[in-house]
């Protein structure tokens, strides 16, 4: 027992180990919220986008036009002018379905899906296996061992 004791003492005053620790978790923190956040977004974004350019603006279809006709140098150009026109396109449309959704008040269900109409939340299965990893148990041993005095 006074072994794990001084096993762990040694753990803890080393920063390295701590370090690695503070780093992997906040790994764990920034793949729950690309996950969760950040790439549903990215993907709302593209099927925007891929909206816009399946239907473009007649603005967009007359630049089209034009662009054979120009001299090479300036197709490029034009080109760049095409995508930006689709992005604003698709930022006005994204900002249209947000405005016009912002008007009634989202419940959490319709925001997380892993909230259930009783308030009860899934289990996050990948979350269960990481706390599990021997990696994390040493921090919740140094804990108990501080809460133990």
């Amino acid at each position: 027992m006074s072994n794990k004791i001084y096993e762990i003492a040694q753990m803890v005053g080393n920063n390295n180990v701590i370090k690695g620790d503070m780093q992997e978790a906040a790994g764990i923190i920034r793949t729950m919220l690309a996950e969760k956040y950040v790439l549903p977004l990215n993907r709302i974004i593209e099927q925007e986008g891929i909206k816009r350019r399946e239907n473009p603006s007649k603005e967009v279809r007359l630049l089209q036009a034009i662009r054979p006709f120009m001299p090479y140098s300036r197709q490029e150009q034009l080109s760049k002018s095409i995508d930006m026109l689709y992005n604003i396109e698709t930022a006005k449309s994204l900002s249209t379905n947000i405005s016009s959704k912002s008007q009634k008040p989202l419940k959490i269900a319709e925001i997380d899906n892993s909230v259930h109409p009783d308030g009860v939340y899934d289990i996050d299965k990948n979350c269960m296996d990481q706390m599990q990893s021997p990696s994390i148990s040493p921090i919740f041993l140094i804990l108990a061992l501080l809460n133990s005095r």
